[in-house]
């Protein structure tokens, strides 16, 4: 017989989150709030092997309860990012950019690159795309599994765009992406730069 290899999909980011409390509710019949599964991942990244660890760890610390929160992944010990990276999208979804201007410099500092958070940015502001031409019910069927998590605060962000709006956006971030990897600038001024131009006139005109 022929050998065969079975590959399995390289888990991302985003997808952290969501195998989080898919384990925490197979493995230990508890929930995993969403900000501390947010904040364990932006914590220690895609290693499963680690953070299957620290989920066995979360359930002891948790007790008897049924539900794992923020306070109890603060308790265990992880080092809490100031800034949560899926927040600070959903700040640029909801349009609310000056806030995001203040989170940006703080992102940068936990580690994130610019060139990650336009990857980032495009990401979410797609999926905005998919809600806002075909509705809440499109995203859900085309995220895969543990990204349906990232759905449920689309729906209200869809509001504020246009197909239109959503173009610009996009093609714009791209520019970004080259001049991040030939600008001798800051990542921070170029997203900064970014997110005053969507602040404009030409920004928010439908």
């Amino acid at each position: 017989k022929r050998a065969q290899s079975t590959g399995f999909p390289l888990i991302t980011l985003d997808d952290t989150p969501g195998w989080l409390m898919e384990q925490t509710r197979v493995r230990f019949a508890m929930t995993l709030e969403t900000d501390a599964a947010k904040a364990l991942a932006q914590s220690i990244g895609v290693d499963l092997g680690i953070l299957s660890r620290e989920l066995e760890k979360l359930s002891g610390v948790a007790g008897e309860g049924d539900r794992i929160t923020l306070e109890h992944v603060r308790l265990a010990g992880a080092v809490l990012p100031k800034q949560d990276r899926w927040r600070w999208f959903d700040l640029v979804g909801s349009r609310q950019f000056e806030e995001a201007i203040t989170g940006l410099p703080v992102l940068l500092g936990q580690g994130e690159s610019g060139v990650g958070l336009v990857v980032g940015l495009s990401s979410h502001l797609l999926r905005i795309g998919v809600v806002v031409e075909k509705g809440p019910g499109a995203l859900e069927e085309v995220l895969p599994p543990h990204q349906k998590w990232l759905s449920r605060q689309i729906g209200g962000q869809a509001e504020g765009w246009t197909p239109k709006t959503i173009r610009v956006a996009i093609l714009r971030l791209l520019r970004v992406d080259r001049l991040l990897k030939a600008s001798s600038l800051s990542d921070e001024h170029h997203l900064e730069e970014w997110l005053l131009t969507l602040m404009g006139p030409e920004g928010i005109k439908a």
